[in-house]
């Protein structure tokens, strides 16, 4: 790979240029007489550095997420995607999904779905981790759908079971791991901004930076946020406040201790998506609320403090330290019309409207230890790493349905009153689960020849799962002991173009699942196994090339039993493959250029309920994007920067078994802005050309989305 950027090699061009013509005789002087010259300052523009690691506009050449230390991404045999807060600018983005749509194999979960419907990664679900550490699985509700706090977003695809876990396991189909910004020692500084766009959306926020004493040996770093907004469908409304303060000291000059808070608090009308079958209907009106009158707000509610420790023992082994808890609950309260969930004779536009509520409470404790080595045997180069981790995580839901109290009809809607639900509750299911897990780790990364890199991994936990859901049973005590490991290899064929190969594996224990009279929930597992090409070409020219295959075994899947109309049976296998390709070529300073690719099969292959070879859900056969940037750097236009961008899609599944796809679509994404000074305004647009389109949608089964409309924002953000 490229070590050396083209400025640093123009810069010692212009080095030797300059001392040649030094010492070059002036001709046009005397021998004896001085001839003196402006001074000449030849600057080296390489990669600017972060905390967490080096950073070219949108090209982050390390990633520490995927083996637990700074490793250039062309040693990492697996495909890894970074993200830098230099994309996440100049895009405007303001959720982590916004972030995602620029990774290939990913579906994103819409700020409306995030709590029951994680992203997906290579067609099956993956999980958010936040510096490293996990966020509890079964929801996405710790997200605190920002973007002020992220310094950068790691993308590693695939099970990484090997080096991750805590909660229920190791994540399924990849990870998301979010970085903080961390607090700077180099001075006072920050930035204050407000922005306001369409449907009511408009938001303040702030980023402060501040050494606490002489020299910055201890620091602070804080961030906050409020945002509103009202939505594009009827009656929806959105209202948040983030806080994310930090602390960091060095204590001594080995040893570094950083302390990451977060408080997040969310209130929102639930939006339970719309019957697929609604859409076909001629004349439909998208942006109705399908449900009853004045639902209730949802509230979501968010605590974590997270402490980190980094010690260089010397100049061999380090010590590394994470721990965290985490409090997180929600309470969401659901209207919806949905004539899958209840059986009511009606016509085709006649839906029942159902009355719901779905209470979760977790509390999650973390704690992470382990140390690296970097020494040589021969003509090996390795890095070792020995961990150990524990985890508890104790879980408790409710989810209670009211029966039909009213119908509405989709075509020519008159929505019922809400009708709460009566005191107490209709009985319904509940989860009331405490997961422990205890976890041993190792990893070698080996350099032979110096382009010759292998990994190896392997994590060995133990999982004990306490279920006391049921009170008539009592508590049902489980016990799961899994070996995961990672292999891979990858090559320098020149000093451009590394291949690579891989396999890994995960796994998780499935919770909120009802399974059959006298079964007990098994851990899901899923293993990859794929080969690539990256590249770092010298025309400023990076990327990689990946074919890639998950299996996932012991889906659990709903079986219809006597008595127990929601059982589960851990009986479907699913597979997903598929090839990617991203490329980003930043030929100069002015311009990025990004582009990505997927094709994917992801589909079932082995079920006794669900019929082999269909598609899984809300997973696109096909999905590409393709973004540019330019900055005008000098000149009259100095300050000015243009950006645009296409997401285009393939329909996905709604319904498994398979009933109803959605169409694909195609949009187009623009900005504009002028910065002077400090401050910098920017205009962007979504969905540009206003294409009508739906998704899939992961309230139930059987429900589909509007896309978002043409959306304006404008954004004012002053450095200080």
């Amino acid at each position: 790979m490229v070590k050396t950027s083209h400025a640093m090699a123009r810069g010692a061009v212009a080095s030797a240029a300059l001392a040649a013509f030094s010492a070059a005789p002036a001709y046009s002087q005397s021998e004896n007489t001085p001839v003196e010259l402006d001074p000449v300052v030849v600057e080296e523009v390489g990669p600017s550095e972060t905390p967490a690691g080096p950073v070219e506009g949108w090209r982050a050449p390390t990633a520490d997420g995927p083996t637990r230390t700074r490793t250039p991404l062309w040693q990492i045999p697996q495909s890894v995607q970074v993200l830098p807060r230099q994309l996440i600018e100049e895009q405007d983005a303001q959720s982590v999904a916004d972030v995602l749509r620029n990774v290939p194999g990913v579906v994103v979960s819409r700020d409306d779905e995030i709590f029951l419907s994680p992203p997906i990664l290579r067609g099956f679900e993956a999980r958010n981790f936040y510096d490293g550490q996990p966020a509890f699985g079964f929801t996405n509700s710790a997200d605190p759908l920002s973007t002020i706090q992220v310094e950068r977003v790691e993308v590693i695809k695939g099970p990484s079971g090997a080096l991750f876990g805590g909660g229920v396991g190791a994540p399924l189909g990849g990870i998301i791991n979010v970085i903080r910004k961390r607090p700077d020692p180099s001075g006072f500084f920050g930035s204050v901004e407000a922005d306001g766009g369409s449907f009511g959306n408009r938001g303040i926020g702030a980023d402060v930076n501040a050494p606490l004493v002489e020299g910055g040996r201890v620091r602070f770093r804080m961030q906050a946020e409020y945002r509103r907004e009202d939505g594009f469908i009827d009656d929806l409304e959105a209202e948040q406040v983030n806080l994310f303060p930090a602390i960091e000291a060095d204590i001594t000059e080995d040893t570094t201790v950083s302390l990451l808070g977060f408080y997040g608090e969310r209130d929102f009308i639930e939006y339970p998506g719309l019957p697929a079958a609604a859409v076909t209907y001629s004349g439909f009106d998208e942006t109705q609320f399908p449900g009853a009158l004045n639902p209730p707000e949802s509230h979501a509610e968010t605590y974590s403090l997270q402490a980190f420790i980094d010690h260089e023992v010397n100049d061999t082994w380090r010590l590394h330290g994470s721990f965290q808890y985490v409090s997180d609950s929600f309470e969401e309260n659901d209207s919806f019309a949905d004539s899958a969930f209840f059986d009511l004779d009606t016509s085709d536009t006649l839906f029942p409207v159902i009355t719901g509520q779905l209470t979760n409470d977790v509390e999650q404790f973390t704690g992470n230890l382990w140390t690296t080595a970097d020494f040589k045997t021969g003509i090996a180069k390795h890095r070792l790493l020995i961990g150990v981790e524990a985890d508890s995580t104790d879980y408790e839901a409710t989810t209670s349905f009211l029966p039909t109290f009213g119908v509405i009809d989709l075509l020519n809607p008159v929505r019922p009153a809400f009708t709460p639900l009566p005191s107490p509750p209709p009985p319904g299911t509940n989860a009331d689960i405490l997961n422990r897990s205890t976890s041993i780790y190792a990893q070698d990364q080996i350099t032979l020849w110096e382009d010759l890199h292998l990994t190896g991994s392997l994590r060995y936990t133990r999982l004990k799962t306490e279920d006391r859901s049921n009170a008539l049973t009592g508590t049902v005590k489980n016990v799961t002991k899994e070996l995961t490991p990672r292999v891979g290899i990858a090559y320098d064929v020149t000093q451009e173009v590394t291949i690579f190969a891989g396999y890994g594996e995960g796994f998780e224990q499935p919770l909120f699942i009802t399974p059959v009279a006298g079964e007990s929930p098994v851990p899901e597992t899923s293993k990859q196994i794929e080969a690539g090409l990256k590249f770092d070409l010298d025309a400023g020219l990076s990327g990689s090339l990946a074919v890639f295959q998950i299996e996932r075994e012991n889906v659990p899947v709903t079986v219809s039993t006597a008595g127990q109309p929601f059982a589960q049976r851990q009986s479907g296998e699913q597979r997903a493959r598929g090839v990617e390709a991203e490329v980003l070529w930043q030929p100069m300073p002015e311009v990025s250029l990004l582009a990505n690719f997927t094709y994917q099969q992801a589909e079932v292959t082995e079920d006794t309920e669900l019929p082999v070879g269909d598609r899984l859900v809300r997973v696109p056969q096909s999905f590409g994007r393709l973004a540019a940037h330019y900055r005008f750097l000098e000149g009259e236009a100095k300050g000015l920067f243009l950006g645009a961008g296409l997401t285009a899609s393939s329909g996905a599944e709604a319904t498994l078994p398979n009933s109803f796809e959605t169409d694909g679509f195609s949009l187009v994404d623009a900005r504009v802005g002028y910065e002077l000074g400090p401050a910098k305004l920017s205009v962007s647009v979504e969905n540009l050309f206003d294409e009508e389109y739906f998704v899939p949608y992961g309230f139930f089964n059987n429900t589909v989305a509007p896309g978002q409309p043409r959306t304006f924002l404008a954004t004012l953000r002053v450095k200080f």
